[in-house]
């Protein structure tokens, strides 16, 4: 008996070990969890702060997000999809520090080599028919392309940024010209309007050349000057309206291209 019920309490003593030990076992792993957590947490407070110092960010702006992102689960940092609270910290905070990133003005600019330039042609007879005259055949209206050079030929990336804009426009009046307003065409020009308006404003606004940042709207401003040129005939602004009607009703998809997709984009208007 005495016997038994040493091997009793054997057998309970060894439990208690094994129990205490599990317990500390999971104790270590959760405060390495933890402790992984807050890691993380302070890596992507440390990514944010470090994304909108371009802007000099004040104390309570770094405060904020702070509190943003020490608000998040750990399930959320670890993964962001279908995470409703990531989304809504992405669409403020972390959304914002992406697009000031890109604005950091860019290095090494370099100005448009004028001899590439066509030669300036007669008004009257680029005038006289809607595509006007492209004597180098790169899909831009000869006139179009020395007034971009003349107002932005200190960069050449803007440039060309422009040129790729140009070339969509001549595109779309002659869809407009030969009535080709099929689903499959209107829907391509509401995207490569939309991928021109935000790559040619993004390398716009890292141009220290051209860009204003205390002047409200200086994309707009700046840009005018080529955009009102584009329908400087009767036949051209009625294509061009006949084009835009197709798009009354349409949403168009948010677009959010990085600088190599730009600049990829640029040259597949040239195909």
């Amino acid at each position: 008996m005495i016997k038994k019920n040493k091997i009793q309490l054997s057998f309970f003593v060894l439990s208690l070990i094994i129990l205490g030990g599990l317990t500390y076992i999971n104790m270590k792993e959760d405060n390495f969890e933890k402790q992984k957590y807050k890691e993380k947490q302070a890596q992507l407070i440390q990514n944010e702060l470090q994304h909108l110092s371009v802007i000099s960010i004040s104390q309570e702006k770094a405060d904020q997000i702070k509190q943003r992102v020490e608000k998040l689960t750990p399930e959320c940092i670890e993964s962001r999809d279908e995470c409703e609270e990531w989304d809504a910290y992405t669409e403020s905070d972390r959304g914002i520090a992406r697009r000031v990133e890109r604005y950091k003005p860019r290095e090494n600019i370099v100005p448009y080599d004028i001899t590439l330039l066509p030669v300036q042609p007669d008004q009257k007879e680029n005038n006289a028919t809607v595509m006007g005259i492209d004597s180098n055949q790169n899909g831009v209206r000869d006139d179009q392309e020395h007034r971009i050079v003349e107002h932005f030929g200190e960069d050449k990336e803007l440039v060309e940024a422009m040129f790729a804009g140009q070339r969509l426009f001549q595109q779309e009046l002659e869809y407009s010209e030969n009535e080709q307003f099929d689903e499959e065409t209107i829907k391509k020009s509401i995207y490569n309007t939309a991928m021109i308006v935000s790559c040619e404003s993004d390398l716009f606004k890292t141009s220290s050349k051209y860009y204003n940042p205390r002047l409200n709207n200086s994309y707009a401003i700046s840009t005018r000057r080529i955009s009102e040129t584009n329908v400087n005939t009767y036949d051209r602004v009625q294509l061009e309206r006949e084009f835009g009607k197709k798009f009354h009703g349409r949403v168009s998809k948010s677009v959010n291209p990085t600088m190599d997709e730009c600049k990829q984009f640029f040259e597949s208007t040239k195909l």
